[in-house]
């Protein structure tokens, strides 16, 4: 199968057969080389029959001009939202325009960090770097944002979660919003609560070989740490 885009995030409630993820992965490829995306010749380099692609297209709720007009809206955004060397991410806005929003907030509104489960631990490195940045910002772990917020600057909070729904980082964001602060996203679903309704969003790739009960092998940590660096290094310069 043609290894270019992770389709579980484009399709996350449909299962798909590796041989209807190799048509989508040979429609992507065609798309992306601008090559006649015919049903007839996207069959000939699938292997398969146009009858067969047009049951595909149905399975995703679309028929076959829609689901090209669906994956290639998505490779547009996702070129456009993407970072050189972080091939697992993707966020809300370019990201030229979210370090330069992120640099802005930092300067105007008084900095929180929030994660919750193993979270905490990248909301932990992400308190003490920007510690060591000279940055003053409050570590919310065990702490209510109202009863620590006595201030006239609005609050931004970098709110950490794999699954963008856990119930204590939902009622972070909303206390932020509350306070007419800002909240800049970290979570692993694009159709999260998280990432859908904070203000800037990034999406790390899981590419994990597990579940939510993180007892087997996941990126989501790791890639987060990586993302945390080069953001800062983006926003400090």
């Amino acid at each position: 199968m043609h290894e270019i885009y992770h389709l579980e995030r484009l399709f996350p409630n449909i299962d798909l057969s590796d041989s209807e993820k190799n048509i989508l992965a040979v429609i992507i490829e065609t798309l992306q080389k601008n090559e006649s995306t015919s049903i007839k010749d996207v069959s000939q380099k699938a292997f398969t029959s146009p009858s067969t692609i047009s049951k595909l297209a149905k399975k995703t709720d679309h028929n076959y001009s829609e689901l090209l007009y669906f994956l290639r809206q998505s490779l547009h955004s996702k070129e456009n939202n993407t970072v050189d060397g972080l091939p697992y991410l993707s966020l809300t806005e370019p990201y030229e325009s979210a370090v330069h929003k992120i640099a802005a907030y930092l300067a105007e509104y008084r900095s929180y960090t929030y994660g919750e489960g193993f979270c905490r631990f990248i909301s932990g490195y992400f308190h003490k770097k920007m510690l060591l940045l000279k940055h003053y910002t409050i570590d919310l772990d065990m702490v209510e944002l109202k009863l620590v917020h006595a201030d006239k600057q609005a609050p931004l909070v970098f709110i950490f979660s794999k699954s963008g729904e856990t119930r204590a980082c939902l009622r972070k964001m909303a206390e932020t919003h509350e306070l007419s602060g800002k909240v800049i996203g970290f979570t692993a679903s694009e159709h999260s609560t998280l990432y859908q309704k904070s203000d800037i969003a990034f999406c790390v790739e899981d590419l994990s070989y597990g579940n939510q009960a993180n007892n087997l092998r996941t990126f989501f940590y790791g890639n987060t740490l990586n993302l945390i660096e080069v953001l800062l290094s983006d926003c400090f310069k």
